[in-house]
């Protein structure tokens, strides 16, 4: 099992201060991370709101994180495709791969908030096909001396990428996916790696998507053993569940918040009955309590999917940075150690 810090900012001026202080605490809980030995830190792309939007391309913020770790690795959780000319895309992340010595980690979506679509002034109807696309010109542009490309909705004549990434023949692939099982599919069947909300659906309902996931990685040849499953959580450790809820409950109000008036997804196709943190917590939609108690809710999500990565969100709604710290400490400490039988840090 791994563990890494998964960025979607729900940004709260006055209690996170001015967008600088905001970025100094997030690089401070970085730098502790790659310390404490988690594995990963993962970057999600969205704008124009405080929903996320302090990081509208993970790769800046990606080559910041390079520069104040050592070994920890650096992931997007997604880069929307659907927003982007591909080849940029791949040159954002090459430069980010080649500053961090080879540790990017890239996540590829179609992007969950339609508002951003209407934004950009893009259609989203054809969103699958473009991800398809761009993420394999953005493989061809990172593993071949010179290509070109015809595709329905892109076309380059010889091109010629610099800087190529360290890892070879490209950086990991990862996607995310959420309802549609042609993504399932197609991630599968290319061998790429899987990032999932279980806390957004029942959990028989991702059952039979990452079963999709793994029939398509059998019936292409790649071992479904060596492939990666990340879920994403709202992570807080305390000394006790008490204090968890003293420190986290007012922030993770603030969060949902902040995310329900963006994203609209407070309705009957996602499974989010109850909006407060003492239910989410109740329904195991939160990773929060004590570390026992934490080490138990990741139990269940492992057994019941298979996830083999969690992506913890540890800081959000304005959450205090000193907690923020003492609960990536607790966590490394006194959770993590169930899942790999050392302690880190």
């Amino acid at each position: 099992m791994k563990f890494g810090l998964l960025y979607l900012p729900t940004y709260l001026p006055e209690l996170d201060g001015p967008p600088a202080e905001f970025y100094a605490h997030m690089l401070e809980q970085i730098e502790l991370a790659d310390a404490l030995g988690y594995d990963s830190v993962w970057l999600t792309e969205h704008h124009f709101d405080h929903y996320g939007g302090t990081i509208p391309n993970p790769a800046v913020f990606g080559v910041a994180v390079a520069q104040r770790t050592r070994r920890i690795r650096i992931g997007s959780a997604v880069t929307v495709l659907p927003f982007h000319n591909p080849l940029l895309v791949a040159e954002d992340f090459a430069m980010l791969d080649v500053l961090s010595n080879g540790r990017l980690d890239f996540g590829v979506g179609r992007g969950s908030v339609q508002a951003e679509y209407r934004q950009f002034g893009i259609s989203n109807e054809a969103s699958a096909e473009v991800m398809v696309e761009a993420t394999e010109l953005i493989l061809r542009a990172w593993s071949e001396d010179s290509f070109e490309h015809r595709g329905r909705h892109f076309g380059h004549s010889r091109i010629s990428l610099l800087p190529r990434p360290v890892q070879k023949p490209h950086p990991p692939v990862w996607v995310g996916a959420a309802r549609t099982p042609d993504t399932f599919e197609w991630a599968g069947r290319n061998g790429f790696h899987l990032m999932v909300l279980p806390y957004m659906f029942p959990p028989e309902f991702l059952q039979e998507r990452i079963g999709i996931y793994r029939d398509a990685l059998r019936a292409a040849g790649h071992d479904p053993a060596r492939m990666e499953i990340l879920a994403k959580f709202h992570v807080f450790v305390a000394d006790n569940a008490g204090q968890a809820r003293e420190l986290a409950a007012d922030a993770y109000e603030g969060y949902q918040r902040v995310a329900a008036a963006r994203t609209g997804r407070e309705h009957e196709n996602y499974w989010r009955a109850g909006a407060g943190y003492d239910q989410h917590v109740g329904e195991l939609k939160v990773i929060a309590g004590s570390p026992d108690e934490c080490i138990e809710r990741i139990r269940y999500w492992r057994d019941t999917l298979g996830i083999t990565h969690i992506g913890g969100t540890f800081h959000f709604g304005g959450l205090d940075q000193q907690a923020t710290l003492r609960s990536l400490q607790l966590f490394a400490r006194e959770v993590a150690p169930a899942f790999s039988g050392a302690a880190v840090g």
